[in-house]
């Protein structure tokens, strides 16, 4: 479970990376990096390593596009 400051600082993520990845000019998108990374470092530090890399493994499996298995012939 995320606290308030964790759910907030997830919500700037989203909001920059939302940011950063409709934007075409070069100059404010490596801005955007640059806060985007340091909003990533600020909810890293604050749930730990290992909890964080658990928390954004578990979205990438919930919102990632599903895969169809390809079955390998003989």
């Amino acid at each position: 479970m995320l606290t308030d400051e964790q759910r907030l600082l997830f919500r700037e993520i989203l909001d920059l990376n939302w940011d950063f990845e409709h934007n075409s000019n070069l100059s404010d998108k490596f801005e955007l990096a640059k806060k985007l990374n340091e909003k990533k470092r600020e909810l890293k530090t604050s749930m730990g390593e290992e909890a964080y890399d658990k928390f954004i493994d578990l979205g990438r499996q919930m919102f990632a596009p599903k895969r169809e298995l390809v079955e390998e012939e003989d």
